[in-house]
């Protein structure tokens, strides 16, 4: 440790004295000064090494980081090593795990947070992959160091482009509810497909595999499968085969083949190692095409298959025993180089496709398909460990919040709270965690401050008043009758809410989906905001008797000018549009319409910027009163659920309904 702390020091005085040199200029200072100086350099490190000196603060910053990083190689500039020496010390306290990376889920979180895609290691030919898990704790997520999106059950997805073709590491990390963090390190390779691929039905995993090795000479991945393979293909491939180390002769032999051509050095190692050969006229023909017979003859010389005195047992019916060729059949038969089969056709060209098939045969070849998707140390890592820099930052904010936290929030009940069916739900987290209590019950949090539990009250208004934390609460509890028919209906809580008010019935059934006819609105409608008919204005409805229970009710909304006569027919039971209806809430709302939305902003393609209630329908929208979607379907006759739901979203209601429960 001393001679290393002696190292540094050499090695620090040897910069600042680089820098002073530059800084001063001294272009010509002479080398025997420099000898001298760093001769002095080292004596004083020894200096420092013998107890003249301290080591001790360069020690403390060499200190082993406690974690493991057996799996990073550290094979960069200075100050990438700094800097990555400087990020895992600020990670360390944080780690689930003294592993930098991981292969699964710690199994104290299993069940609470998963990586579902990729569940391991995966091989594939598309452009992109998709990365799926969740993590219910609604803690961050990062992926490649890029922050992902949670949805409310806490699960993610997204989309990672492949850049390049190869191998890929993938870095998922996932904070923790108690601001710790682990990360689950897959490999992605990418392969390249060829081009016709879809032209063929079979063995397409070896096409791609091999078509992604250096034995195709393929460096712009163009190369089709149907095309021919010529005698430079094949120079280049026992090229590959033999990983000469020895130098080639540069001059070419051949007027055909350049220097400067891709298949010149393979071509020069072939023929200067007698396994292929010129033609007569002196040339070599690096495009010509390849029979079966010169490439298992080329394949048997340069992988040293002996084929001498060799016992002739062919299954080929085209190959005669006595023929000159056989003892090369034969060899590459008991190398495994070829099947046996009825026919081997060997005066056949050979395209890439035949090759391929050929050559996946030969076991180096199928070693290279293992190497191609093997998960091997990243030499990377340690720039690819700037991806955790964001999850350091997300941590340490994270503390600061924690530190600050300490106390409990209710996300239910509200201050003012609403139930049906005599349940409360008790939701929320605190910190730290600790039982408390919620009138007559018992609220235990889990280990991680969340709790969530359904108690029981009755059907009345009553207040809940408790100090945990020294911080002081109180929820007014309203319990809600509601309707047998809503049981299970999006509109029970609205419509118990409704009934509440008295702006319903309060009868057994609630019938959702029953069309309101204009009469049933006209109901409503003076029922919510109060309206009375003029007692200036005298009018008479022609279709409504004098004697009917809503002709007050008809009478004040057409007097309040939101709803009409038409011919002084009322059309009481006529059924009601739900334009019509907006247009008339809207009116009575009284809010202003400050600004027009754009088409870009306004949702709703069946209502044009011409239409007559389209102020109405903006102003509802902007308010929440109607929800997002495509259309918003003017002519559709309104249901009593659809009306209900528009109407307890209106600040009138709202603003009786808190009336309602202070003063009741």
């Amino acid at each position: 440790m001393e001679w290393g702390a002696a190292a540094a020091w050499v090695f620090l005085f040897v910069k600042i004295f680089a820098s002073l040199r530059c800084l001063f200029m001294l272009k010509f200072l002479p080398i025997m000064v420099l000898k001298r100086t760093l001769i002095f350099g080292l004596f004083f490190s020894a200096l420092f090494v013998s107890g003249f000196g301290s080591a001790t603060p360069l020690t403390e910053v060499e200190s082993v980081v406690p974690v493991d990083t057996s799996n990073v190689l550290v094979e960069t500039k200075t100050d990438d090593a700094v800097y990555t020496r400087g990020l895992l010390r600020k990670l360390a306290p944080y780690g689930v795990s003294s592993n930098l990376f991981m292969t699964d889920v710690p199994a104290e979180f299993l069940g609470s947070m998963a990586l579902d895609l990729p569940a391991t290691d995966e091989v594939t030919v598309k452009s992109s992959f998709q990365v799926k898990g969740q993590n219910t704790f609604l803690r961050a997520v990062f992926v490649n160091g890029e922050s992902v999106r949670l949805q409310q059950n806490g699960q993610f997805f997204t989309e990672v482009d492949l850049d390049v073709v190869g191998k890929q590491p993938l870095y998922v990390s996932f904070l923790t509810p108690d601001n710790r963090y682990f990360t689950i390190k897959r490999q992605i390779v990418r392969l390249q497909t060829p081009p016709d691929i879809e032209k063929f039905v079979s063995q397409r995993r070896e096409y791609v595999y091999f078509y992604n090795t250096p034995y195709l000479y393929n460096p712009h991945k163009d190369r089709l499968l149907e095309s021919d393979f010529t005698r430079g293909d094949l120079a280049h491939f026992i090229y590959q085969l033999k990983q000469p180390t020895d130098t080639i002769e540069s001059a070419s032999k051949f007027s055909d083949v350049s220097k400067n051509d891709w298949h010149h050095e393979s071509i020069q190692y072939c023929v200067s190692s007698k396994w292929m050969s010129e033609f007569p006229d002196g040339l070599f023909k690096p495009d010509r095409k390849i029979t079966k017979l010169e490439y298992l003859l080329t394949l048997v010389r340069a992988m040293d298959v002996p084929f001498e005195s060799l016992s002739i047992h062919l299954p080929y019916n085209d190959v005669q025993s006595k023929h000159w060729v056989a003892k090369f059949v034969q060899a590459a038969l008991n190398a495994g180089y070829i099947e046996p089969n009825v026919q081997l056709n060997l005066k056949e060209n050979l395209a890439v496709s035949d090759f391929i098939q050929l050559a996946q045969l030969i076991p180096a070849v199928q070693a290279s398909y293992d190497e191609l998707i093997t998960v091997d140390a990243d030499k990377d890592d340690v720039v690819k460990l700037r991806y955790l820099e964001p999850v350091y930052y997300a941590l340490d904010a994270q503390s600061e919040r924690l530190e600050q936290l300490k106390k409990i929030s209710f996300i239910s009940p509200k201050s003012v709270h609403f139930y049906v069916n005599e349940t409360v739900s008790v939701i929320g987290q605190m910190y730290p965690p600790k039982p408390f209590s919620f009138g007559p019950y018992t609220i235990t949090p889990n280990a991680l401050g969340e709790f969530s539990e359904s108690v029981t009250f009755s059907a009345t208004k009553q207040v809940v008043t408790l100090n945990v934390l020294a911080e002081d609460f109180a929820f007014t509890l309203v319990g809600l009758d509601t309707y047998e028919d809503l049981s299970t209906h999006w509109i029970q809580m609205a419509a118990a809410k409704a009934r509440y008010l008295d702006l319903t019935v309060a009868t057994a059934n609630f019938e959702p989906k029953y069309v309101l006819t204009r009469t049933d609105l006209a109901r409503y409608l003076s029922n919510l905001y109060d309206l009375e008919p003029s007692e200036n204005v005298t009018t008479n409805v022609l279709d409504v008797f004098e004697d009917s229970l809503y002709l007050d009710a008809i009478l004040a909304c057409v007097h309040n000018g939101v709803m009409s006569l038409i011919d002084g027919d009322f059309m009481p039971d006529t059924s009601i549009r739900k334009v019509d209806a907006i247009a008339a809430i809207m009116k009575l709302e009284g809010v202003s319409n400050d600004s027009e939305l754009s088409d870009d902003t306004f949702p709703y393609w069946d209502i044009a910027e011409n239409h007559w209630a389209r102020e109405s329908v903006e102003q509802a929208f902007r308010l929440g009163i109607i929800t997002e979607s495509n259309q918003f379907k003017p002519n559709k006759d309104l249901t009593k659920a659809e009306l209900i739901a528009i109407l307890t979203k209106t600040q009138t209601f709202e603003s009786k309904l808190m009336f309602m429960v202070t003063h009741d």
